[in-house]
């Protein structure tokens, strides 16, 4: 009968084999107490985080640092206020901060143009600048890709006139959007105003180059010595310089022929335009700029469209050869650039 006793005994385990046992399930549960005192632990968390995003946002409002300026709206830029432990129901967005920063970055420079305005509606921010388009209304559009990454855009229209990014330290302005808001409908504003809107724009790409090392293309607003505006055109746009010969004779401006094939014209006694090869010399591919030179280096493209009316009804009909190109940033599949 002892026989019957002598396999060992068999433990029996609620899973398959003792190995199979998750070590999560091993933990022994917390008790109340610790249930408690763990969620006190991150709302206590979730406060300090609040506090410390009104310690930066102070510092955007307040500082006179522009340091400390470029420092708060990049932690703001990625800040995460909320939590699954606290949500804030009113809050400003990444966008409006962006605004905020403009303004500040400014006002430190005494430069400060624009008017910071407050929706009724939502309380959103936006910037008003009076005499462009009535009363123009923008604000930023942040990428949804990138929330470091935004465009200033026109609020009735969705033009963009600038794409700036926070993380790489770049400032593009578009000149197709800057020309169809301001130049295409510039029915609807005074030339004065659009000269100074062109220099709060300008303002805008100065401050960040010169406090932050920004590499900014200013692109039809640059008037610095030596500027160059790259066109569209890769051959040489004879339709366009048959129109501006002809248009630019109506209006008392010759265009004459240079020595290395290139097109001048002056418009004045002090302002120059040309138009030639870049790459003439160096018999790569052609690439085909324009140039603007004055006394000063005060003249921009952007001041040929508003300033001469005939430069400008030439350049809007022969967009398709002459158009001033424009970052990638503000390329798309059905428009030709890309």
């Amino acid at each position: 009968m002892m026989s019957e006793y002598e396999n060992p005994t068999i433990t029996f385990y609620p899973h398959e084999s003792e190995f199979d046992v998750n070590p999560e399930e091993q933990k022994p549960a917390l008790s109340t107490n610790e249930r408690l005192m763990n969620y006190n632990g991150r709302l206590k968390e979730s406060l300090n985080n609040g506090i410390r995003f009104t310690e930066v946002f102070d510092t955007l409002i307040n500082t006179t640092d522009l340091n400390e300026l470029f420092q708060s709206i990049k932690t703001l830029a990625s800040y995460q206020l909320d939590d699954d432990y606290l949500v804030y129901p009113i809050q400003y967005s990444r966008a409006d901060f962006y605004l905020i920063f403009i303004n500040r970055l400014l006002s430190l420079n005494d430069k400060e143009t624009v008017i910071l305005m407050s929706s009724e509606k939502d309380r959103a921010l936006y910037h008003e600048f009076p005499g462009i388009n009535a009363c123009g209304r923008f604000k930023f559009k942040v990428d949804s890709a990138d929330e470091q990454r935004a465009f200033y855009i026109d609020e009735r229209t969705g033009l963009s006139l600038f794409y700036i990014d926070f993380s790489d330290k770049v400032l593009y302005f578009n000149s197709r959007d800057i020309v169809e808001l301001l130049i295409a409908n510039d029915a609807e504003n005074d030339k004065e105003d659009l000269i100074r809107f062109e220099k709060y724009l300008v303002s805008i790409g100065e401050c960040v180059e010169q406090a932050y090392g920004y590499e900014v293309d200013f692109n039809l607003l640059n008037a610095r010595r030596n500027a160059v505006y790259p066109i569209v055109s890769e051959t040489e746009p004879e339709v366009a310089l048959d129109r501006l010969f002809i248009m630019g004779s109506e209006a008392g401006c010759m265009l004459k022929s240079g020595m290395n094939g290139e097109a001048i014209m002056n418009l004045s006694d002090s302002v120059v335009l040309t138009l030639f090869d870049e790459n003439l010399a160096g018999g790569n591919s052609p690439k085909w700029v324009i140039t603007v030179k004055d006394d000063e280096d005060k003249i921009s493209f952007f001041d040929l469209l508003v300033r001469y009316d005939f430069f400008k009804d030439w350049y809007l009909e022969n967009l398709q050869s002459v158009e001033i190109r424009r970052a990638r940033c503000f390329w798309k599949e059905d428009d030709g650039e890309a």
